[in-house]
């Protein structure tokens, strides 16, 4: 049987979950499918994710790699081997694009720095002529796949704003520049905001709290700019269905965020998981590694693999505007440029260092990919229960 039928029992089941007893307001549901992602290092490695009989990879283009000198042309090898790798395999793309030139940024930031004000038509058309150049390969191969463009990540922190006080005002004219670019270049092109790290901000301003910087977005002009809303509800040292033991600092975190686009007559728009996952305590693989603002989160090889397939099934179940999810990450610890056995983000991958599945891959990968039984009601999504 096809893993992504559901029995009408397994339906109903889920539906029964979704329903607070007490409820007595109508209920309408319906079948959507969820898609599944999975973050990439090695793009041309992706057989992983068909065998997982995922759809979606997020990988990444910078700026500076393809418009070395201002004026001097584009470089698309990156990109197409991007989509030479994913669209062979009939693989969705979502590709991160970040890291302006030299020549194209905030002076004195480093290269996560925001583009600079006097550079903003620039950003624009080099992204115009990015989405024309993939929709025109597509076509030219026959691939049915689509692409979409998630701007920048986690801008609401100094170091990915270029070691610079975050600013969301400004970080929504580089989205409504990059908008106007994107669809110019390909009208089927999505564009998705940046996802944001979940976190309360700190007093020195150097963090900001994601769900300020959302509604200072909406508050300085973003809606109508983007078509997805990204996020990056990772599940740091606690269970997916648990928001009460830190609700900032935990995957249903998102749900707050969504509230805001509701809030703001946005909620016929999607939200994106485009990171997300639990860290693995290196101990489980006999490594030592100390991590003395991280440690706290770390989880067991099979806490990480249960919590990953666990997270998967309740927003298919609960969030009927969660239509897309990329895991974090696939194979980030099999990379020569991640050298380091104690970086952090080796020990999200879910596979080992050697290419051999860790426990995670293998969950996620017998996971049934069903349609997913939504319900429409925003007034009765404060009262699931987790």
């Amino acid at each position: 049987m096809d893993k992504r039928l559901w029995t009408a029992l397994e339906i109903a089941t889920s539906l029964a979950i979704l329903l607070p007893a007490s409820s007595s307001a109508p209920q309408a549901a319906a079948l959507v499918q969820q898609g599944y992602g999975v973050m990439v290092a090695n793009i041309f490695a992706l057989d992983h994710v068909v065998d997982m009989d995922f759809d979606w990879i997020l990988h990444f283009v910078r700026w500076a790699d393809v418009e070395h000198s201002e004026g001097g042309g584009y470089h698309w090898g990156d990109l197409d081997n991007i989509l030479q790798q994913a669209g062979s395999r009939g693989l969705n793309v979502l590709i991160r694009v970040d890291r302006p030139p030299d020549w194209a940024r905030e002076s004195g930031t480093t290269e996560t720095g925001p583009v600079r004000s006097d550079k903003l038509d620039q950003w624009q058309t080099f992204l115009r002529e990015m989405a024309a150049h993939a929709r025109a390969k597509i076509q030219t191969e026959a691939w049915s796949i689509q692409v979409a463009y998630e701007i920048w990540a986690e801008p609401n922190l100094f170091g990915e704003w270029g070691g610079l006080s975050p600013d969301p005002s400004y970080y929504t004219t580089i989205l409504q520049y990059a908008y106007w670019g994107i669809k110019a270049g390909d009208p089927q092109g999505i564009v998705v905001t940046a996802g944001l790290a979940t976190t309360g901000g700190t007093p020195d301003g150097l963090n900001v709290d994601d769900l300020d910087f959302i509604r200072t977005m909406y508050d300085t002009g973003a809606k109508g700019y983007f078509d997805v809303l990204g996020s990056h509800p990772y599940g740091f040292a606690y269970a997916p269905e648990d928001k009460t033991s830190n609700p900032i600092l935990c995957f249903r975190r998102v749900e707050h965020q969504r509230a805001i686009m509701v809030e703001r007559g946005d909620g016929n728009k999607p939200v994106w998981a485009t990171e997300w996952g639990w860290l693995l305590n290196p101990a489980e693989k006999n490594v030592s590694c100390s991590w003395p603002d991280r440690d706290w989160q770390r989880v067991s090889e099979d806490h990480q693999a249960d919590y990953l397939r666990r997270a998967s099934l309740y927003a298919c179940r609960h969030w009927p505007w969660m239509r897309l999810m990329f895991v974090s990450n696939l194979d980030f610890n099999t990379v020569p440029w991640y050298h380091d056995e104690c970086e952090p983000i080796r020990w999200y991958s879910i596979l080992n260092p050697d290419g051999s599945p860790r426990l995670a891959y293998t969950y996620l990968k017998e996971m049934p990919k069903p349609p997913c039984t939504k319900i429409y009601l925003p007034i009765i999504i404060k009262n699931y229960a987790p």
